[in-house]
C-alpha cells in the first residue's frame, strides 16, 4: 500500500514513542500547551539522535525504507 505508514525503525526508536506519547497526554490532559509540548520532544527527539550518532540514525531510518544509505 503506497499510503502505508512503516513503524519506525532505529536505534531509540521506543524513546521516541514513549517520549512522544507522554507529550501527546500532557496537551490532552491541559498540563502543556501543544506547541510547548512538540518543543521538548524536539529537544528529546535531538538528544537521543546526538547520543546514537546522527549519520548512524539517518543511514537506519534510510536503510528501514529501503532507500540507499548515503554518507
Amino acid at each position: 500500500d503506497p499510503n502505508a505508514v512503516h513503524d519506525l525503525r532505529l536505534p531509540g526508536a521506543a524513546t521516541f514513542q514513549d517520549d512522544t506519547e507522554v507529550a501527546s497526554q500532557k496537551v490532552v490532559s491541559g498540563q502543556s500547551k501543544a506547541q510547548d509540548a512538540l518543543n521538548t520532544l524536539a529537544d528529546q527527539w535531538n538528544t537521543v539522535n546526538n547520543q546514537k550518532g546522527m549519520a548512524k540514525q539517518l543511514a537506519a531510518y534510510r536503510a528501514s525504507l529501503s532507500l540507499p544509505v548515503t554518507t
